[in-house]
């Protein structure tokens, strides 16, 4: 069975220090068109994240200092609507409770079964998706002044126009600095919702 990544651009982190399946579920991802990046240890992965986002991580639990209940806990914080994928090669109901209760997306036991993993993937990422588009319209509105009325409706609207933008290539970037970055006035999402709706003034960041 084929799984292609829903949308382009979508970008993937691999967390284990086991170089053969980090490696092994970076050529089947991207495979699928995912881009997929790679780091040995929880506290890399927390390094890299400072500078890039990603759509999906995917971390294992049993690693070095940090383990990846403590690694996938930090990154609800400050990233939630990043999808976590947890992956374990000794399941336990212990570890798919913590699991649930911090918020990951999907507990995948190793070694890993393709369509499984195929199939959390694209699970993984429509839900990213949703929570994207969702966070990034609210900041969109937030920043605009005298669209109080009517709150609901705008923000159907400027969703489904950010639907139908990220559908194209090179948009998905766009969408998740939108969601992340300090300063996106020159965020060409930000710009061509700007140019799609009513100019009125925008607050200062």
């Amino acid at each position: 069975m084929t799984h292609k990544a829903p949308y382009s651009g979508m970008k993937i982190l691999i967390v284990d220090d086991d170089a053969a399946i980090r490696a092994l579920i970076s050529k089947i991802a991207s495979g699928w068109s995912y881009e997929a990046d790679e780091c040995s240890s929880a506290e890399a992965a927390l390094v890299r994240l400072e500078k890039l986002k990603y759509n999906i991580v995917l971390t294992d639990i049993r690693m070095g200092k940090m383990d990846g209940i403590a690694f996938a806990e930090k990154l609800r914080q400050s990233m939630p609507s990043t999808a976590v994928v947890v992956m374990t090669g000794a399941p336990s109901s212990k570890t798919a409770k913590q699991t649930q209760e911090m918020g990951a997306i999907y507990y995948l036991q190793k070694p890993l079964d393709l369509d499984t993993l195929g199939d959390t993937l694209r699970i993984a990422a429509v839900w990213n998706i949703g929570m994207l588009v969702d966070r990034g319209a609210q900041r969109f509105l937030s920043l605009r002044k005298g669209h109080e009325r009517d709150r609901e409706n705008r923000l159907k609207t400027i969703k489904a126009t950010m639907k139908r933008l990220i559908v194209a290539p090179d948009w998905m970037a766009a969408l998740r600095n939108l969601v992340y970055d300090n300063d996106v006035t020159a965020n060409k999402l930000y710009r061509e919702l700007n140019e799609k709706f009513s100019t009125d003034s925008i607050n200062p960041f």
